[in-house]
């Protein structure tokens, strides 16, 4: 399995059937519903998750790796669960499972 390093960003193509790193962002902003027992609470913070993008695209593996308060971590996580196939990564044009970290900022703004 290969870890995402930025540096190396051509080793595989990252969330490409969402239109890229913009894309993803939208993809967020238009889906994500803010947890109202999170607003209710004043629950703001990032959570840190981690998943493998499989040879087939798909996602697995997603878990919380770090966050400022374990209330954000089941939120994010079945968020991501419910996202579409990422592009597979590939290595000397073989498809190849791919380690993703990817921040979730939560912020009531």
């Amino acid at each position: 399995m290969y870890h995402a390093d930025p540096r190396k960003m051509g080793l595989f193509k990252v969330y490409s059937r969402l239109g890229g790193q913009e894309g993803l962002l939208t993809y967020f902003k238009e889906g994500f519903v803010y947890p109202k027992e999170l607003s209710e609470a004043g629950v703001e913070g990032k959570v840190m998750l981690s998943f493998v993008v499989n040879e087939d695209g798909s996602l697995s593996d997603i878990e919380a790796v770090k966050s400022d308060d374990p209330l954000l971590e089941a939120p994010g996580i079945e968020f991501v669960k419910g996202m579409p196939k990422w592009e597979p990564g590939t290595k000397d044009d073989v498809k190849v499972k791919v380690k993703m970290i990817l921040p979730i900022q939560y912020s009531m703004k």
